[in-house]
């Protein structure tokens, strides 16, 4: 009877899957949390990307460069506790080509004549 009941595999399978089911569920729940992380920053980052094209717009110097810095970041709860960052950078280079070609003309270069 001792020897039948150390042989019996009918509970296998459910002790197998309680310990591999939510070991699976956490690494599912991981796999979301960075991937909405992700999104986020890209979204972050063409917004950037759009602000700094708005303030090329805008300005009105001859030539200038503008650098902005956003900084994403996304606390993960859970038995881990991590918070992501992401810094993203912009730079942008602005030149007005109204404004250079009358400083050209104030100046009087000719470039025909040489």
């Amino acid at each position: 009877m001792v020897r039948k009941m150390l042989f019996n595999k009918k509970g296998d399978q459910i002790i197998d899957a309680s310990i591999v089911i939510p070991i699976f569920i956490l690494i599912v729940s991981a796999l979301i949390s960075v991937c909405a992380f992700s999104f986020s920053a890209l979204r972050n980052q063409a917004d950037l990307h759009d602000d700094l094209i708005k303030e090329m717009n805008k300005s009105s110097a001859v030539f200038t460069i503008k650098n902005k810095t956003i900084e994403t970041s996304n606390k993960i709860g859970g038995i881990f506790r991590v918070i992501l960052k992401k810094k993203s950078q912009g730079r942008i280079y602005i030149m007005s080509q109204s404004e250079i070609i009358r400083v050209g003309e104030m100046l009087e270069l000719d470039y025909e004549d040489e």
